[in-house]
């Protein structure tokens, strides 16, 4: 699945579907241990449990992401 990118890159970066990504959770997560991490890539949007980083991966075009994002309530 995923592999460990050994690059210098202050936070984890793993290869997904061939190209070197950077995963990422929300800041609002705090120490919380129930977070998805995010991905980005050319052609989607990558989604996993970070609680297991080397589990499967969810894939989204970008555009259904983005339709996700957009439905979801603003939070301050």
């Amino acid at each position: 699945m995923t592999q460990t990118d050994h690059r210098p890159c202050g936070r984890a970066c793993h290869t997904w579907a061939g190209a070197s990504v950077r995963w990422r959770k929300s800041s609002h997560s705090g120490s919380d241990t129930d977070c998805v991490e995010v991905a980005e890539s050319v052609e989607a949007i990558a989604v996993r449990d970070s609680k297991d980083p080397d589990g499967p991966v969810l894939a989204f075009a970008r555009t259904a992401w983005s339709a996700f994002v957009a439905s979801l309530p603003h939070r301050v």
